[in-house]
């Protein structure tokens, strides 16, 4: 029975310890190079789950090639409002008037302290709009991997304007925003700052210790020791603040955090584990609804949906209803190029797409048509004593009418103007009209004979 006992307690424990989830936010990737090397290896070989990365910045081209190599990573837009900093700068992207200071750059801060701030503008919500857009769009082009978005200084504390504009663009796109983890009930964790290590280091280790069971969440500011960040100031005396930064990498990346974290059962989990939704609905792009193409191959492309796209589907079909269709479902970009002989062959093709992430396969997105003029014949249906040639391009096949009830076998003949054949059969006797597969006929034209002992019959037809 104390055996027993013990087990329950073992087996107990550790269902605690498993409850236990935190998330390690690692901020301002994209700002310094500093940030993002730190970032990165922290993720790599450190506790990072989760990384906000500014798109306005200098290195947020680094930041999103380094991030490729991390798939897997959870990334968040920082929205960005401001430039801090006092020599090291960053412009929005857009052009508009009131989210720029004197001198073309982002307001310096987020409250007044004496210096430039959004505190001191009336904002004109509009070019915020198009500026917030214009991050979005990039960040999505640039990382596919998009889960949430974040505000960079919590500009939306000043003006909670801002913040449901945030809220929208969240919705629009299918994201996650910072705010909602308090619907998840999500609890901050007490994380250490200053420039003493091995006292940060020790606060932070008992603070981990200390948790019960429930998801936890802080953000600090990793950075690598560097000239760069020794020159990140926000005034003209001295800051501690890229001190701290290097301090906060090595928290992330200590040995005894790492085993204090494995030790304790502590799961680290990202935004996308709490809050992912489900895949936004893909565009259509090219070919464009209703296009009228003759190519020797065709290439589908569509915008890149979110967040954190696994895969697209792409569906091919001679109807609009998809009752039958040539399907590929392991796409992982958005474009695909087949050949003429690998999609369906028929004079109106429908196309749509889909996406999936770790919540599923999203909604399909709207239907476009292409009408494949190579399936249209030039030539009209002749009349010869009767007889009659028509392609019918929807059920790949030849519509043959003899002018007559034939009373013997016909001999139907399909050949090029080399005169070799490219297909035959026997029609037989008794009917005036047959239906010949045609399945597979290159550009070009062809001559249609029907010959029995009564008569012969010839007719061109053109296909493209």
């Amino acid at each position: 029975m104390k055996k027993i006992f013990i087990f329950c307690m073992v087996i107990l424990g550790l269902q605690a310890r498993a409850q236990i989830k935190l998330i390690v936010r690692a901020d301002d990737m994209g700002s310094c190079r500093a940030a993002n090397l730190a970032i990165i290896d922290s993720y790599k070989n450190g506790i990072t789950s989760t990384t906000e990365v500014m798109v306005p910045c200098p290195w947020f081209l680094d930041a999103a090639t380094m991030l490729k190599s991390s798939p897997d990573l959870d990334v968040g837009l920082h929205m960005v409002l401001t430039s801090e900093w006092l020599y090291y700068k960053w412009r929005p992207l857009t052009s508009g008037k009131t989210i720029q200071d004197a001198d073309g750059y982002f307001n310096q801060m987020v409250w007044s302290g004496g210096l430039s701030s959004l505190s001191n503008v009336t904002l004109d919500m509009t070019e915020v709009e198009a500026e917030f857009r214009a991050q979005l769009a990039l960040a999505l082009k640039k990382i596919p991997q998009i889960t949430h978005i974040s505000e960079h200084m919590y500009f939306g504390m000043l003006k909670p304007e801002l913040s449901k504009l945030i809220k929208k663009l969240a919705d629009e796109y299918h994201l996650g925003v910072e705010s909602d983890l308090t619907t998840h009930g999500v609890k901050p964790f007490i994380f250490p700052d200053g420039p003493n290590f091995e006292a940060n280091k020790a606060t932070f280790i008992a603070n981990l210790k200390a948790l019960t069971p429930g998801t936890y969440h802080f953000l600090a500011h990793p950075c690598v020791e560097s000239i760069e960040l020794s020159q990140m100031v926000t005034n003209y005396t001295p800051s501690t603040g890229e001190t701290n930064r290097i301090v906060v990498y090595k928290l992330f990346t200590d040995p005894d955090v790492i085993q204090t974290i494995k030790d304790m059962g502590i799961e680290l989990i990202g935004y996308k584990d709490l809050m992912m939704s489900e895949p936004s609905v893909p565009s259509l792009l090219t070919p464009v609804d209703s296009a009228q193409i003759k190519p020797t191959s065709f290439t589908f492309e569509w915008a890149a949906c979110a967040p954190d796209i696994e895969k697209y589907q792409l569906d091919l079909s001679l109807s609009d209803k998809f009752e039958t269709s040539i399907t590929d479902s392991t796409l992982t970009n958005t474009k695909k190029t087949y050949t003429r002989g690998q999609i369906p062959q028929g004079r109106k093709l429908f196309w749509r797409v889909r996406a999936k992430n770790s919540k599923g396969w999203g909604s399909y997105s709207k239907t476009f048509r292409l009408v494949n003029t190579f399936f249209t014949s030039l030539a009209p249906p002749k009349t010869e004593n009767g007889f009659k040639v028509y392609f019918n391009a929807s059920s790949k096949s030849i519509k043959l009418i003899l002018p007559e009830n034939n009373p013997v076998d016909c001999v139907f003949v399909l050949s090029d103007l080399k005169g070799k054949t490219v297909q035959s059969n026997i029609l037989k006797a008794g009917s005036a009209e047959y239906n010949i597969k045609a399945e597979g006929l290159k550009t070009g034209v062809y001559i249609i004979s029907a010959t029995n002992s009564k008569s012969k019959y010839n007719q061109k037809i053109i296909v493209e």
